[in-house]
């Protein structure tokens, strides 16, 4: 049993001295590099984050949307151009957030027929969204806090009278 437990004691620190071949310093260099590397990723991503934060903002300033009213089927805001140019068509999304901005619910909304909705500087449209598809808790949720939402409408694509389609996708 002795020479049993001194041969896994050979074995167990030969492994152990056996893992690396590398000195200190290159381990630290790979770490220094490594780190370096990890730190030039981030600050990529947070700028590609900045310029899209920028896109959404414009997206999002052409047309304000306000809540209206709620029920347990459906959730009313009112679009406001909020150019200074006529709209002639815009498609996009209605997306609602919590106050804490997490998102909360949306849909999509199309209005791509070339004359089908005109709106002028300053004047609004009603938007609606059904709540029959959320489930009976998110119904209530937003049935209840709907009050207290921040509401965008976010433009994917849209068109001025007389200009052409400005499309972000």
């Amino acid at each position: 049993m002795r020479i049993f437990i001194l041969s896994l004691t050979i074995i167990f620190l030969l492994g152990c001295e056996a893992g690396s071949d590398k000195t200190p310093e290159q381990i630290q260099a790979e770490i220094a590099a490594s780190q370096k590397q990890f730190a030039l990723e981030k600050e990529r991503i947070e700028r590609e984050n900045a310029k899209y934060q920028e896109k959404i903002a414009q997206q999002r300033s052409f047309v304000i949307a306000n809540f209206v009213s709620v029920d347990t089927n459906r959730i009313e805001v009112l679009l406001t151009n909020n150019t200074d140019k006529p709209i002639d068509n815009q498609s996009g999304a209605l997306e609602i957030f919590d106050i804490n901005g997490d998102y909360v619910t949306g849909i999509g909304l199309t209005n791509w027929v070339p004359g089908d909705v005109y709106l002028p500087i300053g004047t609004s449209a009603k938007a609606v969204k059904s709540l029959e598809l959320e489930s009976p808790e998110q119904r209530e949720k937003i049935v209840t806090d709907a009050a207290s939402y921040q509401y965008h409408f976010t433009i994917q694509r849209i068109q001025f009278v007389g200009e052409d389609e400005i499309s972000f996708l």
